[in-house]
């Protein structure tokens, strides 16, 4: 049951409706917290982290992504965690701390490497693309950008596919 409230929460996320996203990823919280389910509690901190960054409450977001990492250390759950280290880039991409930014999309890309995760492995390259491009490296945004987005293709996600083509497609401008 968590995981509805969690994927509920996702929708109106995805849909910028942050205050209900937050209402149903605060369900899914106390459902955690009864069952004791250490996986639950480090999944909805994330989610919750990942919707304090689209306010730009980083602080706050990067507080949740340490409580989500601790209890993930007791899950042992490798898909949480990689999660975890990518919206940690995130943060720190949005502060301009590429060095960081970039260990941490890295960190995220080795477990999803390991755990053979398509959609994990194109989010990472997706991410780590943009920091390449933030430091003019076209060739490696171009070559990264690519490999994600024929994977999106491939795993039936054509509206992610079509997203990266237009990173793509600002490649162009800056050659």
């Amino acid at each position: 049951m968590a995981s509805d409230y969690i994927n509920l929460g996702e929708i109106y996320r995805d849909r910028k409706n942050l205050d209900v996203a937050d209402q149903m990823y605060g369900k899914a919280l106390e459902m955690a917290k009864r069952l004791n389910c250490p996986d639950g509690l480090a999944e909805v901190h994330i989610k919750l982290a990942q919707t304090c960054v689209l306010r730009g409450n980083l602080e706050r977001a990067q507080q949740m992504l340490e409580t989500a990492l601790n209890f993930d250390e007791r899950s042992g759950d490798r898909e949480i965690l990689a999660e975890a280290f990518r919206t940690l880039g995130e943060i720190h991409e949005l502060r301009g701390e590429l060095e960081p930014a970039e260990r941490m999309y890295k960190k995220a890309a080795e477990i999803d490497d390991h755990l053979k995760s398509q959609h994990g492995m194109a989010d990472d390259w997706t991410k780590l693309a943009s920091i390449y491009k933030a430091r003019n490296d076209v060739s490696k945004s171009r070559s990264l950008w690519t490999r994600a987005r024929d994977i999106y293709a491939n795993i039936g996600m054509p509206y992610k596919a079509d997203q990266v083509q237009s990173f793509l497609d600002t490649l162009k401008s800056v050659q």
